[in-house]
C-alpha cells in the first residue's frame, strides 16, 4: 500500500493501515526510521499523574550507569541574568 504525504507536510496512510494498527484520529504514533524502512508504532501517552514517576525510573537508570549530573560550564554558571536588559 502506498502512503503519501500531504500538502501540510503530514504523512497519510491507507484506511486498512489505520485498522491493522488500531489507529484512531489524533492517537500518537512514532515513526522509526533508517534509509528505507519506516516503522509505524503506536505509543501510550502518560497520564500527567505518572511524570514524576516516570522521571524517576530514568533519573535511578542514569545513576545505576554510573552517570552524573553534567555540570554547567564556568561561563554559563557565572552570567548575570539580572543584568541583561529586559525584550
Amino acid at each position: 500500500m502506498a502512503s503519501r504525504i500531504s500538502s501540510k507536510g503530514q504523512e497519510v496512510s491507507p484506511e486498512p493501515v489505520h485498522n491493522r494498527l488500531r489507529l484512531k484520529t489524533g492517537e500518537p504514533f512514532v515513526v522509526m526510521s533508517d534509509r528505507e524502512v519506516a516503522i509505524l508504532e503506536t505509543i501510550a501517552v502518560p497520564e500527567r499523574n505518572e511524570f514524576g514517576t516516570i522521571a524517576t525510573r530514568a533519573a535511578d537508570r542514569y545513576a545505576q550507569q554510573g552517570c552524573t549530573r553534567p555540570r554547567r560550564p564556568p561561563a554559563i554558571a557565572s552570567a548575570s541574568f539580572e543584568s541583561r536588559p529586559r525584550v
